[in-house]
């Protein structure tokens, strides 16, 4: 059985927007609630923290620790740690850590604290995340820096780290990738999410590809979420575009391409949506080839939008 409303557009754009911040905080809770049973149960540290202080990792570090902590992620920064900043705070920091992140600099190695917490976490066994300040260095300076008695560091890839937030993102994922790897399987425990999951999606449909765009539009510009792919990932458009994006070719989703948005054909089958918006409600409902169309996203439970004048809808 349908749930069906119609409203005015601003209404129901509105009503799009409320159920996109649902599905993202619900996604919140769920990626912290797993993350933070993971930690209560394999220790209280995720990343150690190695650098050295004054040689172009500072601020690099402490931008890392305030992105990390809204995964939520812990990372073991001295700066942050009050009592602890001791050689044997180190020392017990990199034993509770799962991943040992070295931001190796020009003098890393050269620094006593910053070798005995590698050292210590060598003998732990401790997986080691080689990683430096992309925004100043080549990863050639940084191989430069490893000393022949470390040499087995260069196994792995070096890690590239920027000051800039968006860039930041991507080393952060492979260090989140480390992480995960570091993890072994467990038959009954809470897992780690490895990737947001989808609890539903909400889809626009209207006449014309410019609307659906000017909608996903606005909705990055409300500002929903501080990264506008996740609201973009929730978003779908069906539209009866040109040749290559009839109607019948289904849902697309939606895309930022070089600051202009494009929609692009489903990766995998078009999911249950929670929340279908039909625009133009009188172009699209009151032709029955394309109401068949719709019907097939439109399952029992559905909350169904309709946008236009209420004499038409059905």
């Amino acid at each position: 059985m349908l749930n069906v409303c119609v409203f005015c557009c601003g209404q129901g754009l509105h009503r799009l927007e409320k159920q996109i911040r649902e599905f993202l905080g619900r996604d919140r809770a769920n990626h912290s609630e797993a993350w933070a049973g993971a930690r209560a149960t394999r220790g209280k540290c995720d990343l150690f923290g190695s650098y050295k202080q004054n040689d172009s990792s500072d601020a690099l570090l402490m931008n890392m620790y305030y992105q990390l902590k809204q995964e939520p992620l812990e990372l073991w920064l001295d700066k942050m740690r009050g009592e602890e900043r001791s050689e044997s705070g180190m020392v017990a920091g990199v034993r509770a850590c799962r991943v040992f992140c070295a931001v190796i600099s020009p003098a890393y190695f050269q620094s006593d604290f910053c070798k005995l917490e590698m050292q210590t976490a060598i003998a732990q066994q401790k997986p080691i995340a080689v990683c430096f300040n992309g925004s100043k260095f080549k990863v050639q300076d940084a191989l430069s820096w490893i000393p022949a008695e470390f040499a087995q560091l260069k196994a792995d890839e070096l890690i590239m780290l920027h000051e800039d937030n968006e860039f930041m993102q991507v080393g952060l994922k492979k260090l989140k990738a480390r992480l995960a790897a570091s993890l072994p399987a467990q038959p009954t425990t809470t897992e780690v999410p490895r990737s947001r999951p989808r609890e539903g999606a909400v889809l626009f449909a209207s006449k014309n590809q410019e609307l659906c765009l000017f909608v996903a539009k606005w909705l990055i510009q409300r500002k929903i979420h501080p990264d506008y792919k996740m609201v973009l990932e929730r978003l779908h458009v069906l539209f009866d575009g040109p040749p290559e994006a009839p109607l019948s070719a289904g849902p697309r989703s939606v895309h930022v391409l070089e600051n202009f948005l494009e929609t692009r054909p489903l990766e995998t089958a078009a999911p249950d949506y929670s929340l279908v918006v039909v625009d133009e409600v009188h172009h699209l409902i009151t032709d029955n080839a394309i109401w068949q169309i719709l019907q097939q996203y439109i399952p029992d439970g559905t909350t169904f939008v309709l946008l236009g004048r209420a004499a038409c809808s059905k």
